[in-house]
């Protein structure tokens, strides 16, 4: 959920007062300028760190109980 609420952060609609004056691409532009990109951006990489770990740990929790 913190992952896809991160998304929303860069949508069009969050893009809202960048590059007023020009075409979509400028208004994209300047918005990375300012905010950076969604895959480099360091909230969005920490919760995608963190999904990975508990993703791990789920899978080791998972690979015990079917010992049994």
């Amino acid at each position: 959920m913190l992952y896809q609420d991160a998304h929303k952060e860069f949508s069009l609609t969050s893009m809202t007062g960048f590059g007023v004056d020009g075409f979509r691409e400028e208004k994209e532009k300047d918005f990375e300028g300012v905010r950076g990109d969604f895959e480099n951006n360091p909230f969005v990489t920490a919760v995608k760190e963190h999904i990975e770990t508990k993703r791990a740990l789920g899978d080791e929790l998972i690979g015990r109980l079917s010992v049994f």
